[in-house]
């Protein structure tokens, strides 16, 4: 119950849209458990809580950028402060070093490292790719440039490793290349933002980072500090 409700927390513009199946399959539990999460929390069933949700979806969710800031708590704060808060928020909430040494060897014994991110995670995956091709990586990046992901996903070998990056809300096309990585038989790292989110749950790996967000900004800092560690600690043990 604990994990649905903590899904609930983190994704209520997609519970407000999911069947009960499809959220018990999305967190793994049984269909059973959704309802009785429901009457716990005293409604007679799951369709009370999305009717709740749909009806909060257009506060919950500032439709553009400039809506985001107006949903901003007020604060006499400059701009480059409160990024900077969010940022060392951030920063107290990073991978263990024991997570990043094992995601690290699991990748310098791939054959090929097969890299994707995209919208706000593109960059990220861009730089983890130019940081990798440093170490003489043998790294590709996956970018769905004219929506071929799922084409570009089959070149993914059982031998090869692929790093995810998806937060909310998990781009469909990142999680379909996760879903035919794992069908491969590829070892699958992901940086996200949960041990609840849909790639997480397939990855061997899951590095949990940037999970603090205000009206809608993450901070994308962890994020990048993440990938570098990967990557420094990837050399160390190709080099090794």
């Amino acid at each position: 119950l604990q994990r649905i409700a903590q899904f609930v927390l983190d994704n209520p513009q997609r519970v407000a849209l999911m069947t009960i199946a499809d959220l018990a399959e999305e967190i793994d539990v049984q269909p059973s458990g959704v309802i009785r999460f429901s009457k716990a929390l005293g409604y007679s069933g799951f369709s009370e809580i999305q009717r709740i949700l749909k009806d909060q979806l257009g506060d919950l969710i500032p439709n553009t950028y400039y809506d985001r800031l107006q949903a901003a708590a007020p604060s006499d704060e400059s701009e480059i402060a409160r990024a900077r808060s969010l940022a060392e928020v951030s920063l107290s909430a990073l991978p263990s070093q024991e997570d990043i040494t094992a995601a690290a060897q699991a990748l310098a014994e791939a054959r090929l490292i097969h890299v994707i991110g995209l919208r706000r995670a593109f960059g990220m995956a861009s730089y983890l790719t130019y940081l990798l091709a440093g170490f003489e990586a043998p790294v590709r990046q996956i970018t769905g440039v004219a929506g071929m992901t799922d084409v570009e996903a089959l070149s993914i070998a059982a031998e090869d490793a692929l790093v995810a990056i998806s937060f909310p809300n998990y781009i469909p096309e990142t999680r379909s290349v996760v879903s035919a990585a794992r069908g491969a038989g590829a070892t699958v790292v992901v940086i996200t933002d949960s041990h609840l989110s849909p790639v997480a749950r397939q990855a061997r790996y899951a590095l949990l980072t940037d999970q603090q967000t205000e009206a809608g900004f993450r901070s994308g800092v962890g994020t990048m500090v993440t990938a570098q560690a990967l990557a420094m600690e990837y050399g160390r043990r190709r080099r090794g």
